[in-house]
């Protein structure tokens, strides 16, 4: 089964990249929506909820007859058996996040403006060479039955997702990278332990890797920044939606 998937370049419309089909997934899948200014894509969750994370450029998402402004790295919750439809303002460029729903809950939209500098969903995290910005965009306070969606910021050079931890018995995740530069690349990883590594490799804008399970750090290549989107799912609906709860590899508890 694959852990990497490669930018999937000049692709338009919606095309579903990795899902329960063809990875080790089980409930959490993963899509990206590119549409040129002005196109228009229609669609429907069915029996699953979701979240659009935007990448890049601006659109308008329309909901039971509202209207949503989505723009760069703000993101919008679609519940269950709703139909939504895009419009691209400028260059879309978007990541969908899905999984199954038992209940239906409420559109939330959730604005980067309003969220940058609120100590309870932006933090600076990490000493020393582990330094970066986490921002909770869909977190435990909005009603969702299993997703939790948000961005890491992770400065030049610099480890993420560090000290190295799982939760891969309450949650599957997908790191989705974005807003890189062009020459900009970082190294993950995904591993149960040192002889049992997953995935080790290169990434880049636009590069997505799936966490089924494992410690999964990351780190920037020296002069550039390392940004992704990461987009966690709950094995249990509502009880283990939630965010922190992490076992740390053993003997790294103390390296920050």
């Amino acid at each position: 089964m694959k852990y990497f998937f490669k930018d999937p370049g000049s692709i338009k419309g919606l095309v579903w990249i990795a899902t329960p089909e063809n990875t080790e997934l089980e409930y959490l899948s993963y899509a990206r929506i590119k549409l040129p200014t002005n196109e228009v894509l229609v669609h429907n969750n069915k029996e699953n909820e979701s979240v659009i994370v935007c990448m890049s450029g601006e659109s308008f998402i329309e909901v039971n007859n509202e209207k949503y402004f989505l723009k760069k790295h703000s993101a919008i919750y679609i519940p269950k058996e709703t139909e939504f439809k895009i419009v691209a303002l400028e260059n879309f460029d978007g990541a969908l996040f899905s999984a199954p729903a038992e209940r239906k809950y409420e559109v939330f939209l959730a604005d980067i403006d309003k969220i940058l500098g609120r100590p309870e969903k932006h933090r600076i995290v990490g000493g020393e060479n582990c330094k970066r910005e986490v921002i909770k965009l869909i977190d435990e306070e909005v009603k969702a039955d299993r997703l939790l969606v948000g961005v890491t910021w992770t400065m030049k050079g610099n480890w993420s997702s560090w000290p190295p931890h799982e939760h891969g018995a309450l949650l599957e995740e997908i790191y989705v990278f974005y807003d890189m530069e062009e020459k900009a690349f970082g190294i993950q990883l995904v591993y149960d332990d040192f002889d049992k590594v997953y995935f080790s490799g290169i990434v880049r804008n636009g590069d997505a890797v799936i966490i089924p399970r494992g410690y999964h750090p990351n780190v920037a290549a020296p002069g550039f920044e390392l940004k992704y989107i990461w987009a966690m799912c709950a094995r249990k609906p509502r009880e283990y939606r939630v965010y922190g709860k992490v076992n740390i590899q053993k003997g790294y508890e103390k390296v920050r």
